[in-house]
């Protein structure tokens, strides 16, 4: 699934990217639209993603909630490259490229980093690593009635940590196997334990690529 935004008038948006960064959108006739919330890049506002009656991508400023990401992460049409949507503290939206095969980062008690894969049965695995940057990571539960902190031993075992509850926390945190061949979504049903769920192959457009991916060395910018 494609993002799909709504207009003013109930008309339906389909966003997509190209290999090069660049935004489009394009009128549809039907589709689920998406209300995406974004904090800008210097986190003091929070930013409600619109588009108008012509098709044109804005944002609108919002009452600030720190709960809600930096980014909005999805496939090019291609599906060959991967791209993350920001705003700037003006409001300007921008795109800058993201590594297509993300890993997730978690620091535990000792402050020893873990990078946490998964492959293409949706097993999880983890590897110490000598320097990250640690990713933070609250997810509510399958019943949406608490919030969970994502976390690790010294060991290398994920944990889940109750935490307070906030709406706003996603159910599911995407992540892409190791091959690349698969995307899933790991969740926390309501016991706390860890789940995993396969999203899509590559290849397919999909709308759930929401995790927190980590940049190339140079990565390419475009500010719209």
């Amino acid at each position: 699934m494609a993002l799909i935004l709504q207009d003013s008038s109930s008309a339906l948006w389909k966003v997509q990217v190209n290999d090069y960064g660049a935004l489009s959108t394009t009128s549809v006739g039907s589709g689920s639209p998406s209300t995406i919330y974004l904090n800008d890049s210097g986190e003091s506002t929070s930013w409600l993603l619109g588009v108008t009656t012509h098709g044109a991508l804005q944002t609108t400023s919002v009452a600030f909630n720190a709960a809600y990401p930096l980014t909005y992460d999805f496939l090019s049409i291609s599906g060959m490259t991967a791209w993350s949507l920001g705003v700037l503290v003006t409001g300007t939206l921008f795109t800058a490229q993201a590594a297509l095969y993300p890993g997730l980062y978690l620091k535990d008690s000792n402050d020893n980093f873990w990078q946490v894969t998964i492959n293409d049965l949706g097993v999880l695995s983890t590897t110490s690593i000598t320097v990250a940057i640690p990713d933070v990571v609250y997810l509510n539960d399958a019943g949406n009635t608490t919030s969970w902190l994502l976390g690790i031993t010294t060991l290398g075992a994920l944990t889940t940590t109750s935490a307070a509850f906030n709406i706003a926390y996603p159910k599911g945190y995407n992540l892409n196997s190791v091959s690349g061949m698969s995307s899933w979504l790991i969740g926390v049903l309501t016991d706390g334990d860890i789940i995993t769920s396969q999203v899509s192959a590559f290849g397919f457009e999909d709308d759930s690529f929401r995790g927190i991916l980590v940049p190339w060395p140079e990565p390419v910018v475009s500010v719209w």
